[in-house]
């Protein structure tokens, strides 16, 4: 804690790759990983099963969370406001939480793009979609962006 009574948090960005193999491995791993690093927030990619992945989470101490396909915001603080953002392109949402931490409030955003070469021009396209909606968020200093350049 700082001076002038400012926190600092932790964040964790996890591509989990949550297929059935070498799943219970997988968990242990990341409980592991959380008890070791304590992040207070996380962004999370790959997440095919949400109801068992909340249910691990609320049991390491995070219980709340904002999920939308595949991709998650999981917190130890309440979420103060959620959008989820549909891309132009594909059904693959990118997910926003605002979170208050008192002096002020921390936008988290989170997305999966898609991998390889081919998809080059559509990971480019999503960022800048993206990027649309923070600078908004920026622009407009409130925990509510306007989406509808996304």
């Amino acid at each position: 804690m700082s001076k002038e009574g400012n926190k600092t948090v932790r964040l964790a960005s996890l591509n989990i790759l949550n297929k059935k193999e070498n799943r219970s491995e997988r968990y242990h791993y990341l409980l592991e990983y959380l008890k070791e690093v304590d992040p207070d927030f996380l962004l999370l990619q790959e997440v095919s099963d949400i109801p068992l992945m909340v249910d691990l989470l609320l049991g390491a101490g995070y219980p709340y969370s904002i999920f939308s396909g595949a991709v998650g915001i999981v917190s130890k603080q309440p979420i103060k406001q959620t959008s989820i953002l549909q891309s132009k392109l594909k059904d693959e949402p990118t997910v926003h939480a605002a979170i208050d931490l008192g002096h002020t409030t921390l936008h988290l955003i989170t997305a999966h793009f898609p991998w390889g070469f081919a998809a080059e021009y559509e990971r480019l396209l999503r960022a800048k979609e993206i990027s649309t909606y923070a600078k908004n968020l920026i622009k407009n200093n409130t925990s509510r962006a306007r989406p509808e350049n996304v």
